[in-house]
């Protein structure tokens, strides 16, 4: 399978009539919502921020001194005061960036329809309403236009939740400076664990699970905890904790949810994790972040301006990441693979 880049013509990418399928499906609730941004409310503005730069601030933060033991005298409390003590505030940011999809076909394309037909052809009614020639007309539009932008669509939310998770932070300076959103994965320092090459083991994930718990306060465990992990550690961890089955006919394994000593914490194969790396997200902190174009929306089709014998349009939209204290989630890198 391949990819065709370009303006469609009616030689270029011929039309088939039929369902549109992928070869590569992100696996989720649906082919077009990848699992971990399904998880966190989807392309469609649920659960989302919308924001009014492209630059956003997701925490102001703030810590206590260590804990101790005042040693005030009776003469001191009366005679002096104590030095005033505030926290000292501190901005995490993230930025959203631009996600850019095209769609263009020419005339010619558009009228060529049907030239190979994969559904079963039936004769064609009196009324011409009914058979396959029914399924080319305007009101079932099988045009490239249609499938580009359902394939554009795709293609941005695989981009968006690879990214989400994986991507590099760079905040803008100039028109030529692509801003990019900053993800989970490299977003994470306080919680993060190296591995150095070794394999998965219980001491490992306990580890995670008492950083976590220390760090955050034993607020992650109340914040929908979730392990995310590539194929490589979902049969890892499932082969450390699951035990063989007692039945004769009945087989397998698929380990959902793993029991701690500070709560249960949910587990998540989601296929764009890096394979040497285990992921702990506090999922009801993680949303969607909009900067919308005013009067156009969040993620928007937009038709081209007329030139030639063609047609077509983009989709555009402003999209980040806000997934609050970084503290709030932890991961280990460097698994054996």
């Amino acid at each position: 399978m391949a990819q065709y880049t370009g303006l469609v013509s009616s030689w270029d990418l011929p039309q088939l009539v039929g369902e549109l399928y992928t070869a590569d499906i992100v696996p989720g609730a649906e082919e077009v919502n990848p699992t971990f941004l399904t998880l966190i409310g989807g392309l469609n503005g649920a659960n989302a921020r919308q924001v009014p730069d492209m630059n956003f601030t997701m925490t102001v933060e703030f810590d206590y001194p260590a804990a101790g033991q005042p040693a005030i005298s009776e003469a001191t409390s009366v005679t002096t005061l104590p030095q005033p003590v505030n926290p000292l505030l501190t901005p995490t940011d993230n930025t959203c960036q631009i996600y850019m999809e095209a769609v263009e076909e020419t005339y010619m394309s558009r009228s060529t329809r049907g030239r190979l037909v994969t559904d079963q052809i039936y004769p064609l009614g009196d009324d011409k309403s009914e058979g396959w020639l029914s399924e080319l007309s305007p009101a079932n539009d099988f045009s490239a236009i249609a499938k580009q932008i359902t394939y554009a669509l795709q293609r941005i939310a695989r981009n968006v939740n690879y990214t989400f998770l994986n991507g590099v932070y760079n905040k803008s300076t100039s028109k030529n400076d692509p801003a990019k959103t900053r993800g989970l994965l490299t977003a994470i320092d306080t919680n993060a664990i190296d591995a150095q090459g070794a394999a998965l083991s219980d001491d490992l994930i306990g580890q995670l699970m008492e950083e976590m718990v220390t760090n955050s306060g034993g607020r992650a465990f109340q914040s929908i905890p979730v392990l995310i992990m590539n194929a490589k550690q979902k049969r890892a961890l499932s082969q450390i904790y699951v035990f063989p089955p007692e039945s004769r006919t009945v087989a397998g394994y698929n380990l959902r949810q793993l029991e701690t000593d500070f709560g249960p914490v949910s587990v998540l194969y989601e296929p764009t994790i890096p394979s040497d790396t285990i992921l702990f997200a506090s999922m009801s902190l993680i949303k969607p972040v909009f900067n919308p174009v005013p009067g156009k929306g969040l993620l928007f089709y937009e038709d081209k301006q007329k030139v030639g014998a063609s047609e077509g349009g983009m989709i555009y939209g402003h999209i980040g990441l806000d997934y609050g204290p970084e503290w709030m989630h932890g991961k280990i890198t460097g698994l054996a693979v």
